[in-house]
């Protein structure tokens, strides 16, 4: 046999070695092409828990085309709490959402990618939405009576429908975190109102059942608010003739859950064909929570007619008016007092945006923010804290630390940069 000339000995080896490097490189572009790494920074001293990390769907897919709802967020080896969510409620996710803790300054080296679709799906249920409806009922002398509550993703309320006839579970739409619940009259009234929570739990599911009576106190907690004429927790209204008046008069009311957690929770009440001066209008409502948080931002939209907008604080007797300074994005107006239906001490909050508001104002029922002249589109938070939750609070001072550490994580909210 004629040996082989060193030629031939190393082109073999050129041919496999470019091979193998062709396929590590393509390897290589593959693994990084399913990833994104993020930065995410705490700019406060101080230490954040759940704080929300949100980034928009179109700023990802702007640094990776392929990215979609199944690309989990990690840090090292660990899964963060997280969720997809549809912001506008058209349908469709639009940004990706997780909690996760911060200590104070510092930075988060994160990793968005194709590769951990699982581990994503173990996140617990931390918030909820309620929506049920009475079946197998009775109507008798005007009160749904018998039956059971089924819950419902959707509901358009019925012209018959009236105050107290128990149709829906406490009256109409819940929403809960772990800290606090909040429920909607589905019925002219349009306002919001508490339920105090003694426990982490989903409970809402469960409150409102025949024979039971949620303004007692239950091991849960219980409703903790007397909304009487007022715009209850933070209700979006309008000015007339110097006093808050409720959106009442909408021909046409509807609910929908639009999502439902684990750590994301967001429904949209519409109120149509209501009237103002003779000039027809539409409000939309949209209502979410996140995990961690006591704080319900309220969307609210209108059209047709321009109304003086506003949104209020019940006024109770023996309460004080607490408020922030204004030269910054957000603001809050407050009240603290012994106000709750347990007689014990109740916060209750709502931060706005400084560029919407005209200013603070009160009349006869309720301590409002009056927004600016022709705004369509508001958006805004309120809150509540109260002494038998998990805050523990029993006093102004106490109440003033926690708005004051909600309102320096508005104006400085977790920073996030696509690496």
């Amino acid at each position: 046999m004629k040996p082989l000339s060193a030629r031939q000995l190393t082109l073999p080896f050129i041919i496999t070695s470019l091979c193998a490097g062709i396929t590590g490189c393509n390897q290589a572009q593959q693994a990084s092409s399913n990833i994104i790494e993020l930065n995410a920074v705490n700019p406060l001293s101080t230490d954040v828990a759940n704080a929300p990390i949100k980034i928009s769907l179109q700023q990802l897919t702007a640094s990776n085309s392929q990215v979609n709802e199944q690309w989990v967020l990690t840090q090292g080896n660990n899964t963060i709490s997280q969720q997809w969510i549809d912001t506008d409620a058209d349908g469709k996710v639009d940004h990706l959402l997780a909690i996760t803790d911060f200590n104070a300054n510092e930075s988060k080296a994160l990793i968005l990618s194709s590769n951990k679709v699982k581990a994503a799906k173990d996140t617990a249920q931390r918030v909820n939405v309620e929506l049920a409806i009475k079946q197998n009922a009775e109507l008798v002398d005007g009160i749904y009576q018998g039956g059971e509550f089924n819950s419902i993703d959707k509901v358009i309320v019925p012209s018959e429908h009236k105050v107290g006839d128990q149709l829906y579970r406490f009256e109409g739409l819940g929403w809960e975190s772990e800290l606090v619940g909040y429920r909607l009259y589905l019925d002219h009234r349009n306002t919001a109102d508490i339920f105090g929570k003694k426990q982490t739990d989903m409970v809402l599911a469960h409150v409102g059942e025949p024979g039971s009576n949620y303004h007692k106190p239950a091991n849960w907690g219980m409703d903790i608010l007397k909304v009487g004429p007022s715009l209850g927790m933070g209700s979006i209204g309008y000015i007339e003739e110097g006093k808050a008046q409720r959106i009442s008069s909408a021909r046409v009311i509807d609910a929908t859950i639009i999502q439902d957690g684990p750590i994301h929770a967001i429904a949209q009440v519409r109120h149509l064909g209501a009237n103002y001066q003779q000039t027809p209008y539409h409000l939309t409502s949209q209502y979410s929570i996140h995990a961690g948080s006591r704080l319900t931002w309220h969307q609210a939209s209108i059209e047709g007619a321009s109304l003086p907008l506003v949104a209020g604080i019940v006024k109770h007797q023996n309460t004080e008016l607490l408020s922030s300074n204004t030269n910054k994005s957000w603001a809050y107006i407050a009240s603290f007092g012994p106000q709750s239906e347990a007689k014990d001490a109740l916060g209750m909050v709502m931060f706005y945006q400084t560029s919407e508001v005209q200013k603070a104002a009160e009349d006869d029922f309720n301590y409002l923010i009056v927004f600016k002249n022709k705004l369509q589109k508001v958006n805004y938070a309120f809150a509540a804290v109260w002494q038998q939750d998990s805050s523990g609070l029993t006093s102004k001072s106490q109440f003033e630390q926690w708005l004051n550490h909600e309102l320096d994580k508005l104006n400085n909210p977790i920073e996030i940069r696509v690496r």
